[in-house]
């Protein structure tokens, strides 16, 4: 009797701790798009939304719909980028090691908005120049692990460029790139930008010192950029795609 007392009493805890990880688990979900939210939003200074997001770390996956990041206040549209959907699959094993695998990522941005305030900021710039700053900030704190991703998948439908430092006001002018890109063993973001700016210079955006996504680009990258889409100021806006 004494035995089965002791096994039952066991399974009880057993089946208490299961319970309370469960419970744990679901108020992890439920608080994990308000905790990005915030993350984001608080070291960059640009708001960020997340409409739904969904994490599974025994798979490895990560999903995100009706992701967005804005524009700070001092930019006059609110517009930045607009994420449709995001999804992640990596190996939960390589964690553990000294190369992380990413075996899938993909990434469907129906918008892209470069906004240039009056006073000549770019929102494309600024982010770029506050991510940077984390990352060598947290790389000087944790030199990190190797990440390769064995499939990058980009798919961006519509970029639109806001310009409210020119004499004559407000600019506008949208391009329809209709981009699906897919790269494989991918070890650098940095090495999917000459492409991906090739397929933005085909489309007729133009990467000339003024341009707004020219900022996107550090300068220590930017030459090659140019060489790599294969013309020194890249190319002007066709016919219809500016706005008066």
């Amino acid at each position: 009797m004494a035995i089965r007392r002791k096994a039952g009493c066991l399974t009880r805890i057993i089946a208490f701790f299961l319970l309370l990880s469960l419970a744990l688990a679901v108020m992890f979900m439920f608080f994990l798009s308000y905790i990005v939210e915030y993350g984001i939003t608080a070291k960059t200074g640009f708001p960020t939304r997340v409409e739904e997001l969904n994490s599974n770390p025994f798979r490895g996956s990560v999903s995100a719909t009706g992701f967005g990041i804005s524009n700070p206040d001092h930019y006059p549209s609110p517009d930045f980028i607009d994420v449709l959907r995001m999804e992640i699959k990596a190996s939960p094993v390589s964690f553990f090691r000294d190369r992380i695998v990413v075996e899938r990522v993909e990434i469907e941005i129906p918008s892209l908005t470069g906004v240039r305030n009056a006073e000549g900021r770019i929102n494309f710039e600024e982010f770029r120049s506050v991510v940077e700053e984390q990352l060598d900030e947290r790389k000087s704190l944790d030199p990190g692990k190797e990440v390769v991703i064995e499939r990058l998948r980009l798919v961006i439908d519509r970029v639109v460029l806001v310009d409210y430092a020119l004499d004559g006001g407000e600019s506008v002018q949208e391009y329809s790139v209709n981009i699906d890109l897919e790269l494989t063993d991918v070890t650098s973001l940095r090495s999917v930008a000459p492409e991906l700016f090739r397929r933005f210079a085909s489309a007729g955006i133009s990467f000339d010192p003024d341009a707004i996504f020219t900022a996107i680009v550090p300068e220590r990258f930017l030459s090659r950029v140019r060489s790599e889409i294969g013309a020194d100021g890249g190319l002007q806006p066709e016919a219809g795609n500016a706005d008066p």
